[in-house]
């Protein structure tokens, strides 16, 4: 036995280095690993930028903006033994406002993120429910080159990894009538599915309804039904039990069918059947929705948003447009978002951290991408105008870099 864990060890060791380089060469984040990373010597700074009078809010932000989920949570273990403090409630005590919400975001633990932001913001239902169900294949389909959609190539790092915990942040306290529409998937420390594999999109969603369960001795179904009411209810359970098709083989005679349902239950129809909608916006695979959304643009002269837009209303109405354009392109979705969160006067602050922290190893790359090009002006730029102090700093150093 000795004798085959000595084998075993170089081979498991270079299975480690390979899952490491594949994961910093196919990630679209601009947050990496820190090269170098020592977590003790980051706790004695963060430490020293904390005691006494004072606190050098520099030091903090330029630590938890350059390291990861992961060696943050290593940072705070080292803390922890350290100092015997608890470095989160340090962080909550030495600051203060915006600033504050952030670096104890970027803090969250990745198993317990879904279910927290759950808890307190039911709101975020729809992005976590979403994410679970579209990002994966727009991951896939990026590796195949770019889709009848434009998907990019660059978003099959989002393929590795498993999604779930580290990245959602609250979009504001209260009912989900508000909530926004954005796909997450998790930091990608625990496994490294093979390119090509089944992704466990479905898998995902019921570890989080688990930790749910297990953190709140509460079944987050009827979290979501206790909150909502009607077909937008209904949406939302049929996202939640997570059963969504897999993406596989395409029968072109189901896209035709469901087209065509579609059709009937909308435009064709004095009134709307939201059922149908629900149903098929709620079950297929995404590879068959893009079809779908082809064919009925062929039978209908129109696209499904402009239908949705007329035949639904409300929140139902929102929802079934944020699924569609999270099939459509996630890190569109996302810059979108992230546009509409700083336009105007006043900023949805909440939204922003969400999406900053949440993405910022997973994708912001392609994210300032598609804001550049739909918005004629860089995420960098924008965050410059928008926002101000150490808040600002730290969303910039998140961002990673100005494309103007």
């Amino acid at each position: 036995m000795a004798k085959v864990s000595h084998f075993a060890a170089p081979l498991i060791s270079g299975f480690r280095r390979l899952k490491s380089f594949c994961i910093a060469v196919l990630s679209r984040g601009t947050v990496k690993d820190f090269a170098g990373f020592d977590a003790r010597t980051d706790a004695e700074t963060l430490r020293k930028a904390m005691k006494g009078l004072g606190t050098d809010e520099e030091a903090v932000l330029k630590i938890l903006t350059s390291r990861s989920n992961a060696q943050r949570q290593q940072i705070a273990a080292a803390f922890k033994t350290l100092f015997g403090r608890d470095l989160v409630d340090d962080l909550k005590s030495e600051l203060t406002g915006k600033f504050e919400t952030l670096m104890v975001a970027l803090m969250r633990p990745a198993r317990l993120f879904d279910a927290h932001e759950l808890k307190h913001a039911i709101k975020v239902i729809r992005e976590l429910l979403l994410a679970k169900t579209v990002q994966v294949p727009n991951a896939k389909r990026g590796f195949a080159g770019r889709g009848e959609s434009g998907g990019s190539t660059a978003s099959i790092g989002q393929e590795l990894r498993p999604m779930g915990a580290a990245e959602v942040m609250p979009v504001g306290r209260g009912s989900v009538q508000s909530c926004l529409a954005v796909p997450l998937p998790r930091t990608h420390r625990e496994m490294l599915p093979l390119p090509g594999s089944r992704l466990r999109t479905t898998a995902e969603l019921r570890n989080v309804k688990q930790v749910y369960l297990e953190e709140y001795e509460a079944n987050l179904e009827d979290h979501v039904t206790g909150d909502t009411t009607g077909y937008y209810q209904r949406m939302l359970v049929v996202l939640v039990q997570a059963n969504r098709d897999p993406d596989g083989r395409i029968d072109e005679g189901l896209v035709e069918q469901d087209a065509q349902v579609l059709f009937k239950a909308g435009e064709l129809k004095w009134g709307t059947d939201e059922e149908k909608f629900i149903t098929i916006l709620g079950t297929r695979s995404v590879c068959h929705l893009r079809k779908v959304f082809d064919k009925y643009m062929t039978i209908s002269g129109f696209q499904i948003e402009e239908t949705i837009d007329r035949e639904t209303s409300g929140d139902l109405e929102k929802l079934l447009l944020a699924i569609v354009k999270c099939v459509r392109s996630v890190p569109a979705y996302f810059a979108e978002s992230l546009f509409y969160a700083m336009k105007g006067a006043g900023t949805d602050d909440d939204t922003l951290i969400r999406i900053m922290v949440s993405r910022s190893e997973i994708d912001l790359l392609d994210i300032r991408r598609e804001f550049r090009k739909n918005f004629a002006k860089s995420l960098h730029h924008m965050i410059q105008k928008d926002t101000s102090g150490d808040f600002r700093k730290a969303l910039l150093l998140l961002c990673g870099g100005d494309d103007e």
